[in-house]
């Protein structure tokens, strides 16, 4: 039990936070995800509500009931399980029954996106499908995911690297390490 709830809950008693708040949080996030990715398990589930706050307020990661371990560069064919993870952070490649490490940066960007602007950025699109992205939207996926006008350039850059919908085009774990507004803060 964490008293001071999840991530979610922290972000709807506290929205907005400072951009020195997100980027703290998210740092703490990303080096649990490379944790998990160092010994190649794959959270598969990754929101806001599975990141709970302890004593300090720093988020921990739970609930890995839709993790897997893969080996270093595999995708795994997920054919006998079903779809797992949560609509709205699901990566295009999970409705292929396919599933890597870049699938949970791609849940990661969605992560990001709420943190900074309180909204899922994929919320209109959900709206309009059933909330089930189809295998064929890839393409039109873009369309669908509407940034604020007044976001900084290097989140709107880093955002647009992590919820790229084709998987060997999206950015590394490594790499979001790197970027300018991670690493702006170093």
């Amino acid at each position: 039990y964490y008293k001071n709830g999840d991530l979610f809950q922290y972000l709807q008693k506290n929205y907005p936070i400072n951009k020195i708040q997100i980027i703290t949080i998210f740092k703490k996030i990303l080096d649990i995800i490379n944790y998990c990715h160092s010994r190649n398990i794959i959270h598969g589930d990754l929101k806001l509500e599975n990141f709970v706050m302890d004593n300090n307020f720093y988020p921990v990661l739970i609930d890995f009931e839709n993790s897997h371990r893969i080996s270093k560069y595999q995708f795994l064919k997920n054919n006998i399980l079903n779809i797992s993870g949560t609509i709205g952070y699901i990566s295009p490649e999970c409705y292929l029954f396919k599933i890597g490490k870049c699938s949970d940066i791609w849940s990661l960007g969605c992560l990001l996106f709420y943190l900074n602007f309180g909204y899922s950025i994929l919320g209109d699109y959900l709206d309009m499908n059933s909330n089930m992205i189809k295998i064929n939207d890839w393409d039109i996926l873009n369309l669908y995911m509407k940034y604020p006008k007044n976001c900084d350039k290097n989140l709107l850059d880093l955002l647009k690297k992590m919820l790229e919908p084709y998987p060997k085009k999206r950015i590394k774990l490594n790499e979001i390490f790197k970027h300018p507004y991670i690493d702006h803060f170093n």
